[in-house]
């Protein structure tokens, strides 16, 4: 019995000491001790979900208009794990991807402040390709173009010009100009394996190259009003592709002129096929496309191995952007935002301080029932429950988890699960009291008995957190995580720490009157 007793007092300050230690970052006190100590301690904190932080929710549907119907399932599970692929690289903590239905995707996003740059890395394909430019071929397409009278006026009038032999447009035209590129009924003027695209980035002005204000300027004189950008017209063949597939990294980097840029290297095939396709077109041009928009397009100077840059008027975040969208890979499928919903970190305070509260409150009205009905014997149980919400906010962190909303509502569940074994134990206890039994005879007899209820009591509810965990999305799953934390702590609290505290207090009562 005393080696128990020593053996329960040992396992109960351990795991008092880790639990405060593992629960201090979360209170933000370790940010006030010295640099040098704090990196002895444990820094991971609990993760607050889209509903106490904040952030942003996707709805998305895949377009399987496209899609062979065998394949159709396949294509929506690889697409989940390319965004869930993109959304860690983002550095979005604790972000929650699943799929909804047949071809929806559900991204939810905490913290999230950039709602478009999110968007964009999320939802664009990122389809990388490399296609030789053959704009000689330009004049002959867009003069078989200007014959349909849809486009008649745009190519002969006023939106396309020809200046200096390349065909540009201002952005004034981008809503027709982008219809005319995507209408089938142009490909009847396009050479075959080849495909007439526009540049992807709308130049602003003031820029850098004195090219780009020569071209607006020419423009501006041709389009006879202000031009903010413009886009480039370009003919690609396409039967001599190099697909973005065989890319093995893409990194942020710089050019030459130390602006943003994004490198990135093929693999073994990849890098034959470059070697070749640059090797036979020196002093051609290359296109590099992303999405069917040409990003960059280099003059092919000598034969390139295995390796190439993008350049291009990025920013160093939309440069990094392109880079983790090339590393994760190509959406098998288009991807259209249904629905979309904003929480403001106002509504997640507003949510974590009466969620605060309600625990706080309960927490109180059973330490004042518990030391009310049960005396000095309650004052053992409200020690327990304390010890025990320290043991779960420190488990959430160790662990990792993410606390919701319903996951305060499973807290607050706990405190009330906490104490039910030890109501369970002390009636017990009574009982044998009632009986003519001395202190410590009850005490142990009380437990004893009490042990298979509880048992089987928490292990039915740890069955439903299971359940609700695997079937469960989101917040139902937050919910889960924190009950079965909270049962198997208040079990620990209930037949470990009080059990030692109460055997303490048999050896010094003895035969005395127990205050329960």
């Amino acid at each position: 019995m005393a080696r128990k007793r020593r053996f329960y007092g040992l396992l109960s300050i351990l795991v008092f000491i880790a639990a405060v230690l593992f629960a201090l970052p979360t209170t933000g006190l370790l940010d006030e001790l010295p640099e040098g100590l704090r990196k002895y301690l444990p820094k991971d904190t609990v993760n607050l979900g889209l509903d106490l932080k904040g952030g942003m929710v996707l709805r998305m549907e895949a377009d399987m208009s496209k899609i062979d119907e065998d394949e159709q399932s396949d294509a929506v599970d690889r697409a989940l794990e390319i965004i869930r692929e993109r959304v860690d690289e983002f550095g979005v903590s604790e972000p929650v991807v699943e799929k909804v239905g047949e071809n929806g995707i559900s991204v939810m996003l905490p913290g999230i402040r950039d709602a478009e740059r999110a968007k964009a890395l999320i939802g664009e394909r990122a389809v990388l390709e490399f296609a030789l430019v053959t704009d000689q071929q330009l004049p002959e397409v867009l003069a078989g173009i200007a014959r349909l009278p849809k486009y008649a006026d745009l190519l002969t009038q006023r939106g396309i010009y020809n200046i200096d032999g390349r065909y540009y447009a201002p952005l004034q035209v981008e809503e027709r100009l982008e219809a005319m590129v995507e209408d089938p009924d142009i490909e009847r003027f396009v050479p075959r394996q080849h495909k007439l695209l526009l540049t992807d980035e709308k130049l602003l002005q003031p820029a850098s190259q004195d090219w780009i204000y020569e071209v607006v300027g020419k423009l501006e004189e041709a389009y006879g009003e202000p031009v903010d950008g413009f886009f480039q017209l370009h003919i690609l063949d396409f039967g001599r592709i190099i697909k973005g597939e065989d890319l093995t990294n893409a990194y942020l980097d710089r050019d030459q002129y130390g602006k943003p840029s994004v490198s990135f290297e093929f693999n073994y095939s990849g890098s034959e096929d470059f070697a070749q396709i640059t090797r036979n077109n020196v002093g051609g041009f290359l296109a590099i496309v992303l999405d069917d928009k040409v990003i960059s397009s280099p003059y092919i100077r000598e034969e390139i191995n295995g390796r190439g840059q993008i350049t291009g008027d990025f920013s160093a975040q939309e440069a990094g952007d392109l880079a983790i969208k090339l590393r994760a890979g190509a959406l098998p499928v288009p991807l259209k935002i249904v629905m979309e919903d904003t929480i403001g970190p106002s509504l997640g305070s507003d949510s974590i301080k009466y969620g605060v509260t309600a625990a706080l409150i309960g927490l109180a009205i059973v330490l004042v029932f518990m030391f009310v009905w049960y005396k000095a014997s309650g004052l053992v149980a409200d020690l327990a429950l304390i010890i025990n919400m320290i043991i779960v906010v420190a488990a959430l962190a160790l662990f990792g988890a993410t606390l919701t909303l319903p996951g305060i509502a499973g807290i607050i569940l706990t405190i009330g699960m906490a104490v039910d074994a030890n109501v369970l134990i002390f009636e017990r206890i009574r009982e044998e009291l009632r009986a003519g039994k001395n202190v410590p005879t009850a005490i142990s007899a009380g437990y004893d008995k009490a042990f298979i209820t509880i048992l089987d009591a928490n292990i039915t509810t740890l069955i439903t957190a299971g359940v609700l965990y695997l079937l469960g999305t989101g917040a139902i799953r937050g919910f889960a995580v924190t009950l079965a934390i909270g049962i198997l702590s208040s079990m620990f609290t209930a037949l470990i720490v009080t059990r030692w505290i109460f055997d303490m207090r048999a050896r010094r009562i003895k035969d005395k009157r127990l205050s329960i």
